[in-house]
């Protein structure tokens, strides 16, 4: 398909993600539309649901009118993050529709008080997927949002191990249903803060996304 010259499909990388622009030429709009159609039902098909969106400015956006349009509300509980997370849903205008509150949950003792069991952070430690899972739940339950956001890891540049290495984070999303838990690790184990965090916060909305696209399966 980037061998095309009628229409041409080049790629943009981004982080975390990968835009494909299609162009065309012709005498009109709609004669460029026809011509663009059948490439863009190929890609389409060819990458599945890791496609996103169509025309969309984000992932972000896409995961507020997404939200907004079955009325649903989130909830986060981030670590690592900071409320990045939270912070990626509110540049969209009308996230006040969909986003019921937000914690930062840095400290052992606010994961204890928001319904972590104090045993996983002792057992298990507070970068776990159970960590991640009962933050999930806890400000799902206390928020009485429809989906609750757990976000925990190590950002770096310190405090990674060799068990646990800088960059892993593990994001879990809860709901009435059930609960989904995803592991990732991003960056090279250096001083790549920011893209941990910005990664961490794709992956999540991502998972949001298609946790609401799939209804509620991942």
């Amino acid at each position: 398909l980037f061998n095309s010259t009628q229409p041409t499909v080049v790629p943009y990388a981004k982080t975390g993600e990968v835009m494909l622009r299609i162009t065309a030429k012709g005498n009109n709009v709609e004669e460029c539309e026809k011509i663009i159609a059948p490439v863009l039902d190929e890609i389409c098909t060819l990458l599945g649901k890791h496609v996103y969106g169509i025309d969309v400015d984000s992932l972000e956006e896409v995961v507020v009118r997404s939200l907004a349009s079955r009325h649903l509300r989130i909830a986060a509980a981030e670590s690592c993050t900071g409320g990045l997370f939270v912070k990626r849903l509110t540049d969209i205008p009308g996230a006040s529709d969909v986003l019921d509150m937000s914690m930062v949950t840095y400290a052992n003792d606010v994961k204890v008080r928001l319904g972590v069991d104090p045993k996983i952070i002792t057992e298990k430690g507070a970068v776990s997927p159970e960590c991640a899972r009962a933050l999930a739940r806890g400000i799902r339950k206390a928020s009485g949002a429809d989906i609750g956001v757990g976000i925990t890891g190590i950002a770096g540049p310190t405090g990674g191990t060799e068990e646990k290495p800088i960059g892993l984070v593990y994001i879990a999303l809860s709901t009435a249903s059930g609960d989904w838990v995803k592991k990732t690790i991003n960056g090279r184990g250096g001083s790549e803060r920011e893209l941990v965090r910005t990664m961490a916060t794709t992956k999540a909305l991502d998972m949001v996304r298609r946790l609401l696209e799939s209804g509620w399966a991942l």
